[in-house]
């Protein structure tokens, strides 16, 4: 499936205020959250993007506007909770340059999109996309039933010609259980025209042993197309293709490295690219991100 260029690309998430280069004295204040990386990284090569999300009215929710103003993504899908506010994290780093995060969103506005006024307007526009990229944080975000409704979405929009992407990027705190992580990725996957999962994270909730693994329990589920992100190994495709990075890359901070090589992925085929180009793509996106602190590269390097 080649979606048309001339469609909107949907990311459904949430937009958050981000800490990162902490001290003790001070931190570096970003905007961020996993599907608007992907976002920025679409929109930075020329895309037409929209975020599908909610946001507060509070300073923060003002900052997370602007952002997405300055980087030339449409605020058309986002809705306003009065009186809310957005979601928080905060990046640590260790000794490797790994990242770990502490949240707080339990209550953030993105969390309240379906119970918004507007909200089915929302996705009766977003159902219009050419690709519609989300992730399992997306999910985590929604009880079960709200999670429903997004299962409609995404039905919808392959109805319509559109092409599914999600990255089921697991984050254990966000959930209740494995099993409820396991239950919504498993409802999600026959919808899905691509996966793009990290090996890591398929360890953690499946137990798998390998990539191949991944790929073929994602195929067997009912995805559509399967690429599995290895890090600094060559990343493995449902068809059989291992695809390396082109370069090494010893990171400044690894966040949002997946997101990236989303982007790039996205893009890539948007483009016609094989699978193999468009990994290709994604690498190098990849390390792009992994040169810089934070999750996204600064906005002068957009070009």
């Amino acid at each position: 499936m080649r979606p048309s260029p001339a469609r909107p690309v949907v990311c459904f998430g949430e937009a958050m205020i981000e800490l990162s280069s902490l001290s003790e004295s001070q931190a570096r204040l970003g905007v961020a959250g996993d599907s608007f990386n992907t976002a920025v990284g679409l929109a930075r090569r020329r895309l037409p993007v929209s975020y599908l999300t909610a946001l507060g009215t509070d300073h923060f929710s003002e900052v997370i506007a602007r952002r997405m103003e300055e980087e030339r993504i449409s605020s058309g899908l986002v809705l306003r909770a009065e009186g809310s506010k957005p979601g928080l994290y905060a990046i640590s780093l260790d000794e490797n340059r790994e990242r770990s995060f502490t949240y707080w969103r339990s209550d953030s506005a993105a969390r309240q999109l379906f119970r918004m006024p507007g909200i089915e307007d929302c996705l009766a526009l977003a159902t219009e996309a050419s690709v519609l990229y989300l992730t399992g944080i997306t999910l985590a975000l929604f009880t079960e039933a709200e999670r429903s409704k997004v299962l409609w979405l995404i039905r919808e929009v392959g109805t319509r010609g559109g092409m599914v992407v999600f990255d089921p990027n697991y984050r254990p705190s966000l959930w209740s259980s494995p099993d409820e992580a396991i239950k919504a990725f498993t409802l999600a996957a026959p919808h899905a025209h691509t996966v793009l999962p990290t090996f890591d994270d398929e360890a953690l909730l499946f137990g798998d042993q390998s990539p191949a693994d991944t790929a073929k329990r994602w195929s067997e589920l009912g995805a559509g197309f399967v690429v599995v992100k290895c890090g600094a190994s060559p990343a493995l495709l449902s068809d059989g293709d291992r695809v390396p990075p082109e370069e090494t890359i010893d990171p400044v901070d690894t966040s949002g490295a997946g997101d990236a090589f989303n982007a790039g992925y996205i893009t890539g085929v948007l483009e016609g690219k094989q699978p193999a180009e468009a990994v290709s793509d994604g690498h190098r996106a990849a390390a792009a991100a992994l040169r810089c602190e934070g999750a996204i590269p600064p906005i002068e390097k957009r070009d």
